[in-house]
């Protein structure tokens, strides 16, 4: 939301408090608040603030000469004066008239609000924030999806991220500067995807009956964790001409090895005549397991070392084969809407 007023005879003081003070008791998460006021020597001052999560974010203000028409060889007399914290370029070239400044300054700032108010949702439904692709992201979404949880999917492009990240950061919402966040009503904010899914994990029942299993689905999942830990680095951070190498010795060193280990549990749990590592049901450990298999799947070698344990692949195939897992991977989760 923006407001704007011209004005001549209160000071731009009383009209940003008075702008402020609104913007708390409507309860707005997001404010931009503008005052453009008009001397008698045709001077204008421009004064804003910007109000995140219910709280003074920054303000600013700026002197120009008022012209009601923009002459192109106009230029202003008085740079603006810019605060610690600004939305305003410091070493930008100047506008050729008030009225260019305040439509780049507008552009801009509404920009950042987009990115900063879909960061930052006051909703009474969850919100998960992560790059829009199948990575970090992709366990906790398959958690929520098992659970049937309605809630907001943040994806945010990678290049975004990396030229606002001060802005994103700026929120509050990131405690270790990083992503995945998830947010409940109510000001919750979890980071760290582990700790995200177990959270979620427990409250929606995909922990095992007891402490027991629970413990053994935990140590599952940090087993397949160290699986899944060096994929991200070869899959986004090797150069192309080093990533067929790369691969194969991940298969041939890392995951091969592994996987008698995690077939094991599942032989072991069979004689309770179940097909997941740990109890009767589901857990985040098959989860993860499964979303291993999708990040690693056109890796050469994975299928085929995979197909050496049955019990794995009946596992993958069962957890893809659960109704709410198959309708989420069908409804293109990344694609943009």
């Amino acid at each position: 939301m923006e407001c704007r007023a011209t004005v001549k005879n209160q000071t731009l003081d009383h009209l940003l408090i008075r702008q402020y003070n609104a913007s708390k008791r409507h309860h707005q998460r997001v404010f931009y608040g503008r005052i453009q006021r008009v001397y008698a020597k045709r001077q204008c001052e421009v004064a804003g603030f910007l109000v995140l999560g219910g709280k003074l974010h920054l303000s600013w203000s700026c002197v120009w000469p008022y012209v009601a028409k923009p002459l192109p060889h106009q230029t202003p007399t008085h740079p603006p004066t810019t605060p610690q914290h600004t939305l305003i370029p410091t070493h930008s070239p100047a506008p050729s008239s008030l009225l260019t400044f305040l439509h780049t300054t507008l552009n801009n700032t509404q920009q950042h609000l987009t990115t900063l108010n879909n960061t930052m949702q006051d909703v009474s439904k969850p919100t998960l924030t992560y790059f829009n692709l199948p990575a970090l992201g992709h366990l906790p979404r398959l958690v929520l999806a098992v659970a049937g949880v309605d809630y907001h999917w943040n994806g945010v492009d990678r290049e975004d991220w990396m030229s606002k990240k001060s802005e994103y950061l700026a929120t509050g919402k990131f405690p270790f500067g990083q992503m995945p966040v998830y947010q409940e009503s109510g000001g919750f904010v979890l980071s760290q995807t582990k700790a995200i899914v177990r959270y979620l994990s427990n409250k929606h029942g995909l922990v095992g009956d007891n402490e027991q299993e629970a413990a053994l689905i935990d140590s599952v999942n940090e087993g397949v964790g160290d699986l899944t830990t060096p994929v991200p680095v070869i899959v986004f951070r090797t150069a192309e001409e080093e990533k067929p190498a790369a691969k194969a010795k991940y298969v041939s060193e890392t995951l091969t090895p592994a996987l008698a280990n995690l077939d094991r549990f599942i032989s072991n749990n069979m004689a309770g005549q179940s097909h997941y590592f740990v109890g009767s049901k589901l857990s985040y450990a098959d989860l993860a397991f499964y979303r291993l298999w999708l990040f690693i799947k056109d890796f050469e070698g994975v299928r085929e070392a995979i197909a050496k344990y049955p019990n794995l692949e009946a596992l993958l195939e069962r957890v893809a084969n659960t109704p709410s897992i198959k309708k989420f991977e069908d409804s293109e989760p990344y694609k943009k809407h």
